[in-house]
C-alpha cells in the first residue's frame, strides 16, 4: 500500500482494485509492471494505469505474491486484512485502507500525509525528473488530456515506450531521491577536497560554495605544480 501510494502517487481507489491480472510479468515469470484500464477497473475515472515496477515496488510485490494467499487473476493484490492481520480475499474498503495508512504513520513515525497529498507530490517529482506529461499520468493513473495542450490531446505514446521512459528517467521511482548518493572518491584527491566533499553530502554547504571553494583547490594544486615544474 506504501509503495503504490508514496511511489506512485495512486488514489486509494486504485489501491483497492488493482488485480492480479494487471500485473505484466517478464518471460522469465517476474513481474515488471502493471497495467489497468479505468473503466474495466471501475476507477474514479477512464484514465489508465501504466506503471513501471521500479525495484523496490518489484521485490515487494515479489515477495507478496509468495506469502499472498489467492493470487488467482480477478482477485485484488492487496485484499481486505484487518488489524489483526486476518485476510479476506476480496476487495477493501475505503475506510479499512484510511486506518491501514494511519496505522502505517504511526507505526514509521510519519508526517501525517494524507494520499492526495502524496500524489500531488509523484507529479512533482515526476516533472523535476523531466517526465513527460503522457508518461507521469500513465504513472499515477491521470487524465494527460486534462491539460488541454495539443500535444497531450493527440500524443499517445505505445505503453512500451512509456514503460521504458519512466524506467530510464526514474530507475528508483519518486522515493528514489531521498536515497543517498554514491560517490567514489579518488585517494589523488587532496584532503581538503575529500573533506569539502563530505560536507557537502553532510548538508553542511551548497553546491555553489562546494564549486568555488574547489576551484580555488584546483588552482592552488595546478600554481603548485606549475612552480615545481620551474624550479
Amino acid at each position: 500500500m506504501w509503495f503504490f501510494i508514496a511511489q506512485y502517487g495512486w488514489r486509494p481507489q486504485h489501491v483497492r482494485k488493482i488485480k492480479w491480472r494487471n500485473v505484466l510479468f517478464d518471460s522469465k515469470g517476474k513481474p515488471y509492471a502493471i497495467t489497468a484500464d479505468g473503466s474495466q477497473e471501475d476507477f474514479k475515472t477512464e484514465a489508465p494505469i501504466i506503471a513501471w515496477l521500479f525495484p523496490d515496488v518489484k521485490e515487494a510485490l515479489t515477495t507478496w505474491m509468495k506469502e499472498s494467499p489467492d493470487i488467482s487473476s480477478e482477485k485484488p493484490i492487496l485484499p481486505w486484512r484487518n488489524a489483526f492481520g486476518y485476510i479476506e480475499v476480496r476487495e477493501m474498503t475505503d475506510s479499512l485502507l484510511r486506518n491501514h495508512w494511519k496505522r502505517l504513520q504511526e507505526k514509521w513515525n510519519l508526517p501525517k500525509l494524507l494520499p492526495t497529498e502524496m500524489r500531488h507530490w509523484v507529479a512533482t517529482a515526476c516533472r523535476k525528473a523531466n517526465l513527460s506529461r503522457q508518461a507521469s499520468a500513465s504513472l499515477t493513473g491521470h487524465d494527460s488530456s486534462s491539460g488541454g495542450s495539443m500535444r497531450d490531446w493527440y500524443d499517445f505514446p505505445q505503453s512500451q515506450e512509456t514503460l521504458e521512459e519512466q524506467a530510464q528517467c526514474l530507475p528508483n521511482g519518486p522515493l528514489g531521491i531521498f536515497r543517498r548518493a554514491n560517490v567514489e572518491v579518488l585517494d589523488t584527491l587532496p584532503d581538503e577536497a575529500i573533506t569539502l566533499m563530505h560536507d557537502f553530502f553532510e548538508g553542511k554547504m551548497g553546491v555553489f560554495d562546494l564549486a568555488g571553494q574547489m576551484e580555488e583547490i584546483r588552482l592552488r594544486q595546478h600554481a603548485g605544480s606549475t612552480q615545481s615544474f620551474e624550479q
